[in-house]
């Protein structure tokens, strides 16, 4: 029987399955597109102010959904996102932030929590 807690992690995956935004990710020449869903960026200082120099975006994914060339993989560092948002492509780059990891797993092992920045933003056809 499964934990409140492991029901919730399964709740807020489908969620992100069906609420979440349609997203090209990409790493050396391969990519999947897989539903993902924005998240609040925590830019964290360890007490000290943060100056932010680029737009961070942070992405909720399901683990079972980052498959790259038929295998399993975690985010990397310089992987891309591609979102399309109303007439325009918005691309980002997973980074880590405050020299961090660029993702979190959270607790169940279901969900990663990517960090990327805004790098470019193409016009549609």
């Amino acid at each position: 029987m499964a934990t409140l807690f492991e029901s919730g992690a399964a709740l807020l995956a489908e969620t992100v399955r069906t609420q979440g935004v349609q997203a090209v990710y990409s790493r050396n020449g391969l990519s999947v597109t897989i539903v993902m869903c924005p998240a609040m960026t925590g830019n964290r200082g360890e007490g000290e102010p943060v100056t932010l120099r680029s737009r961070t975006r942070d992405w909720k994914i399901a683990v079972a959904d980052l498959v790259l060339n038929g295998e399993a993989t975690e985010p990397a560092e310089g992987d891309t996102i591609r979102v399309t948002a109303a007439s325009a492509v918005e691309v980002y780059r997973v980074c880590g932030l405050n020299q961090g990891a660029c993702f979190e797993r959270d607790p169940t092992g279901t969900m990663y929590r990517v960090h990327s920045e805004l790098t470019d933003v193409e016009d549609l056809p």
